[in-house]
């Protein structure tokens, strides 16, 4: 295992948005692209796991964590997630390197390949919230932006969050480090008034998704944990493997494997990327 102190970390300039990084370890690139209210530190366990074999970046989105606000920021889209993904990984040269996204990163992962597949060698999907491909992704996606609205218009940020992690994240939400927690308290508030609704309105037709997806020239792995079989994000993964002529890699950890289960989130990531 690398120690902490292997830490590299830094800013760059992406966008008009200044982006906080966090490197360690040498050898294969690859990128983490964190979720919803999740930044690097959630991921610090896991890479460090893997910085024995992988160069390994994680990264604060804009306005998350360590990452500013844009000034005259008020909304954002995954493409727009994805090209700072992009340009993260331009501007560290990493290319072509392998990319994890698990929940809101998983989307933003998919949207990568979709504009920017010469910059992914292989991309690992974890438990993406595709709210178009499912029957009652339309009802979950309104629920979604009604918990969202009720929390910015009441500034109830951090009561709707757990409401929101208790059917999203479950139990291991409560188990993971105080820190862990508090941070994803702290990035709930761009989740909710802008992450939501651009995840919301982010419809990729599933025919066309399908078509793209088959088309990269990049080999995908699916992950999941089937004790979130119920859950839209997991049925997602499920969808995205099938369309894919690929099976569901099990993945034990709830949503949030990386925090939860660091050792067998970078074991599966070890053996997807050596097989």
């Amino acid at each position: 295992m690398v120690l902490a102190s292997a830490t590299r970390s830094g800013h760059v300039e992406i966008n008009a948005a200044r982006l906080y990084y966090e490197e360690r370890g040498a050898g294969p690139s690859l990128l983490l692209i964190p979720g919803g209210t999740v930044d690097a530190t959630h991921h610090a366990a896991v890479a460090d796991l893997l910085a024995d074999d992988f160069r390994t970046v994680t990264y604060d989105r804009r306005a998350n964590g360590r990452s500013p606000r844009p000034s005259g920021w008020h909304a954002t889209s995954i493409a727009e997630q994805a090209d700072d993904a992009a340009g993260l990984i331009e501007a560290l040269g990493l290319a072509p390197c392998a990319v994890w996204g698990g929940s809101l990163g998983g989307v933003v992962l998919l949207e990568l390949l979709v504009r920017r597949p010469a910059l992914v060698g292989a991309a690992l999907v974890h438990e993406p919230p595709l709210f178009a491909v499912l029957d009652d992704g339309e009802q979950a996606a309104k629920g979604l932006l009604a918990s969202a609205a009720r929390a910015i218009r009441h500034s109830a940020v951090r009561e709707e969050f757990r409401n929101h992690v208790r059917l999203s994240i479950g139990e291991a939400f409560e188990q993971l480090p105080p820190h862990l927690r508090e941070r994803m308290f702290a990035n709930a508030t761009v989740f909710f008034d802008l992450e939501i609704p651009a995840l919301v309105d982010h419809r990729p037709e599933p025919a066309s998704l399908r078509r793209v997806l088959r088309r990269v020239d990049v080999p995908v792995t699916v992950m999941g944990d089937p004790h979130n079989h119920a859950a839209l994000p997991f049925r997602a993964a499920c969808w995205l493997a099938d369309q894919l002529g690929t099976e569901l890699r099990e993945l034990s950890g709830g949503h949030m494997p990386y925090a939860a289960t660091p050792e067998a989130t970078a074991a599966a990531i070890r053996r997807a990327l050596t097989d």
